[in-house]
């Protein structure tokens, strides 16, 4: 029996066969949890040939490049920003749990990553090549890497202040993401990467019709806005077009503003005068505590 099943494991299948032996047959394996011992290897595998693919045509200094990495792309949000990005002719760096699948979406337009974001190592691998990185949910290791890693940007997505919608009630029973988006010390974290920051307080996200409503900005530190914000809304497309176009307005050193929907209107082919309103408020808020 023993030379039998040696020849038939010529597939380099060995081990398995030999626990179907010691075990009594494959239904049996389960129990004994190879099944999930076999997942994790897969998963390994995956990852490895993930990070391969990253690396591939990218120079070996880490950071420096002009992609930029959209975090947690398989959501909603994530998915508006990085077809936002594809549409202005970006190079696109995605992470997700299914390159595959992120490859059959996107096509040639993205490079698929999947990491642990959590892991150091693997994210520093993964930003070689990259300028920006767009953070829309939660932030693992990311702020440790940043700024070995050499980016320029850091966008990060936030509701931290904005209400709850659905008042109190609301808040009760929010969804993890909306917990995550809500958690204000992603937001002081991101102040202490040591690398030029965007933080964008949104209004709540609804899943509507961009392109139909004008956009507003704000000082955060204004109190009517932040009531305005917990009863207005902005669309997960429109929100995706104020990420993108905080992209190509990097800031010196940092800055945070919030973003909602103000009415019937049109979302602006040019967003200069937004942030020209934006930083020509914060500077006379910073002229008037110095006085």
């Amino acid at each position: 029996m023993q030379r039998k099943m040696i020849a038939h494991n010529k597939d380099g299948k060995f081990g398995d066969d030999l626990l179907d032996f010691m075990q009594a047959g494959r239904k049996l394996r389960r129990w004994y949890g190879e099944n999930e011992r076999q997942a994790e290897r897969e998963e390994r595998k995956r990852r490895k040939a993930s990070l391969a693919h990253a690396e591939q045509d990218e120079d070996e200094d880490e950071g420096g490049g002009s992609a930029i990495l959209v975090t947690d792309a398989e959501g909603a949000l994530g998915e508006q920003v990085v077809l936002q990005l594809i549409l202005a002719r970006a190079e696109v760096k995605v992470l997700v749990k299914d390159p595959v699948k992120a490859k059959t979406a996107y096509g040639p337009y993205v490079i698929p990553v999947a990491v642990d974001i959590g892991n150091a190592a693997e994210l520093r691998k993964a930003l070689r090549g990259t300028g920006s990185v767009v953070a829309v949910g939660k932030l693992g290791a990311l702020p440790e890497v940043v700024r070995s890693a050499g980016l320029a940007h850091v966008v990060l997505l936030s509701r931290a202040g904005m209400g709850s919608p659905g008042g109190l009630l609301g808040g009760m029973f929010q969804s993890s993401e909306e917990s995550t988006l809500s958690d204000s010390t992603r937001e002081d974290i991101v102040k202490k990467c040591g690398v030029p920051y965007s933080i964008v307080r949104s209004a709540s996200i609804q899943q509507s019709p961009g392109g139909v409503k004008s956009i507003e900005f704000s000082q955060p530190t204004a109190a009517a806005s932040a009531s305005k914000a917990s009863v207005s809304t902005i669309s997960c497309e429109d929100l995706a077009a104020v990420i993108v176009a905080t992209l190509r307005r990097p800031p010196a050193q940092g800055r945070v503003f919030s973003v909602l929907s103000a009415g019937p209107g049109e979302r602006p082919s040019d967003w200069s005068a937004l942030f020209n309103q934006l930083e020509e408020v914060a500077t006379d808020t910073q002229a008037a505590a110095s006085s």
